[in-house]
Formats: C-alpha cells, structure tokens, sequence
C-alpha cells in the first residue's frame, strides 16, 4: 500500500551555484513562518526554503533532471518513510493555507505565565518536521531513533513537549551527534515542574 501522495516541485539551481536540484514541498512547514516550507535535496538533504523567493530565482527542472532525486526521495529510509511524489509545476495559496493550518494546529492556548520552561537546543535541521510536526517522513529508521533517543534523554520516555524551530544553516556541531550540517534552533516547552535533565 503507497503512502498518501506528497506535492513536490522540482527547481534547479544554475550551474554557477552548483547545478544541483531541489524538491520543495510546498505543503509541508518549513518552520513556524508559514512563508516557508521544507525542502530537500541531495547535498545538505532536509532544510526550509522561503518557495516563492525560488520559484522567482531558479528554473524548473526536467524530468530527466530531477528523475534521480525522485528517485532517491521514492526510496528514502524504511517503506512507511517512502515518499508517493505529486509533481507539480508552481506553488498556489492553498499551498500556504496548508502551512497556516498545520501551525495553527500547533499552537496551543497560551498557559499562565510562570508555567512552562524553556529549553533550547541546536539539532538536526533534518529532525525539524518530526519534532515539531510528528512528521516521520523522510526519515530513515535510524534518524528517527536517534531523535527519540535524544527526547527520551531530555524529557523523559514518550513525552512530546512544544516545539518550534528557526531557519536552518551550517555548524560544525550540534547537542545530539556533535556532527557537522545543517541545523536550526530548537525551543521546547515543558512544565515547571517536570523533571528536565540536560
């Protein structure tokens, strides 16, 4: 059985910067500013990307373009990870309800002041759909069980506290693997008086 079918967007960057292709999911968040959504490509692999900024600045691609990127993100991680890719040619405002919709599912009522604690991290750009959406897709089994691992460490086994993030860019190191790439700035949110290990 496919998976349900995710809308992407093929552009390509000129060869100056590269030449590399990029698959935009103009439904899927790409932080929590719904102007931008996620975006994925070979080098560097999950990130956000502002869509309309690149659909004015790179060229769609071609079929036979993109058709190993396709490929790749079809077959990417265990099979409930596989993408059922949707090609479409352009971004529509649906495309950015969608985006307000999934954050404003998100967001909760604001608790009293003194309620919650906050706790930041610097982690895998990769792991912002997960933890801030419960968004697996896209993940291989062992990136979601370092990123449970990571949660389970911090808060506790199954918990799953507030979370946004920033935009993503390049560090030689980050708080769970102390690799270097992409990552963002995480915020969670938890209760006062919930036991916090760091």
């Amino acid at each position: 059985m496919k998976n349900p079918k995710t809308k992407v967007i093929f552009r390509i960057w000129p060869k100056s910067q590269g030449g590399e292709v990029i698959a935009i999911f103009p439904r899927d968040c790409g932080t929590n500013d719904p102007a931008t959504c996620s975006s994925y490509m070979h080098t560097g692999q999950h990130a956000s990307c502002d869509p309309a900024m690149l659909a004015r600045t790179l060229k769609l691609a071609k079929p036979d373009e993109y058709a190993a990127l396709k490929k790749e993100l079809e077959n990417y991680g265990p099979p409930e990870a596989h993408y059922n890719l949707d090609v479409r040619t352009r971004c529509t405002r649906a495309d950015y309800e969608a985006r307000k919709a999934q954050l404003a599912q998100m967001r909760q009522p604001e608790p009293a002041k003194g309620d919650l604690e906050k706790h930041e991290f610097t982690l895998p750009a990769s792991w912002a759909s997960y933890l801030v959406n419960g968004d697996s897709s896209g993940l291989s089994g062992e990136e979601i069980s370092e990123a449970d691992f990571f949660m389970a460490t911090h808060f506790g086994d199954g918990s799953k506290p507030m979370a946004t993030c920033g935009d993503s860019f390049f560090a030689k190191r980050n708080d769970a693997n102390k690799l270097a790439g992409d990552v963002c700035e995480y915020v969670f949110l938890t209760p006062r008086n919930k036991p916090f290990s760091r």
